[in-house]
């Protein structure tokens, strides 16, 4: 009897590990799914309207912790105990939620953004959770599984693999507002990348378009000479006067430029301020 009650009590041992691993398995997926879906709408987005010198305006991926529009198993998910020690007293965006290959279970993914920038494709904007809480629920009911995905964990649902279209010659690697000299006046650092394996780029320019006019972008290092460094950013500051810049606008901006096979190039990309003081 002793005998028999070991295996059974093994055997239950072995059905919860089996089910934690099959919950473990789905909530990668589920952020994986989270994250594809709200890639493509963050760059649709950044390219609506079709017309490419359009400003557009960035819109909030999520619903806010303290939108009243949370479905309630979202919100009840935000008020345990567990989670608010998790998020540290930062407000987390509800995603959505995926189904799990568990029957009745449901992965809830919360994302929390702290303004960092990316262009995965180089050519559009986008904002990445810096971590995202996931909480398991099962028939309706919390199952007291939350767990926390850091940055890394987090890129390889937002990075979903043959996302991007053919590389253009020139990429934007990021746009900043740096330190300025002179308080109130914003100093931006724009730095641009050139894919491997492409055309050497042997001149180019970018022109920012603003509320109220243009900013350009020399990069008078890059010269048939002294080739634009493949896989290596370089950057070019310029101070903003006069015009208006907004962190929560879409800006599209100009690179043209010159290959060392004799090429030209000039084509429209869309671009946001981060660290705009």
């Amino acid at each position: 009897m002793e005998k028999a009650s070991t295996k059974r009590s093994d055997r239950e041992e072995g059905r919860g590990l089996s089910i934690k691993k099959q919950l473990a398995i789905a909530a990668l997926v589920g952020i994986l799914l989270v994250g594809a879906a709200f890639y493509l709408v963050e760059i649709n987005d950044s390219t609506s309207g079709g017309q490419p010198g359009e400003i557009t305006t960035v819109s909030t991926t999520g619903i806010s912790c303290n939108d009243s529009s949370m479905p309630q198993a979202a919100q009840q998910a935000e008020n345990q105990p567990g989670f608010t020690n998790l998020s540290d007293g930062l407000c987390y965006n509800y995603l959505g939620q995926n189904t799990t290959d568990v029957q009745g279970a449901t992965v809830l993914s919360f994302g929390y953004y702290n303004g960092t920038i990316f262009y995965p494709c180089g050519v559009s904007p986008l904002e990445v959770p810096q971590s995202v809480i996931q909480d398991t629920v099962i028939d309706g009911q919390q199952a007291g599984k939350l767990q926390m995905l850091n940055s890394s964990a987090v890129s390889k649902g937002f990075y979903p693999q043959g996302s991007c279209s053919s590389a253009p010659p020139v990429h934007v690697a990021s746009l900043k507002d740096a330190e300025a000299l002179v308080p109130a006046v914003p100093e931006l650092n724009l730095t641009i990348s050139a894919p491997v394996g492409t055309a050497h780029v042997t001149g180019l320019t970018a022109v920012l378009a603003l509320d109220g006019g243009d900013q350009r972008f020399d990069f008078k290092g890059v010269t048939a000479a002294n080739p634009l460094p493949q896989g290596v950013g370089v950057s070019a500051v310029e101070i903003v006067t006069g015009l208006q810049l907004s962190p929560d606008q879409i800006y599209p901006m100009t690179l043209e430029g010159t290959l060392s096979n004799g090429q030209t190039f000039s084509y429209v990309v869309h671009v946001q301020i981060a660290d705009l003081h």
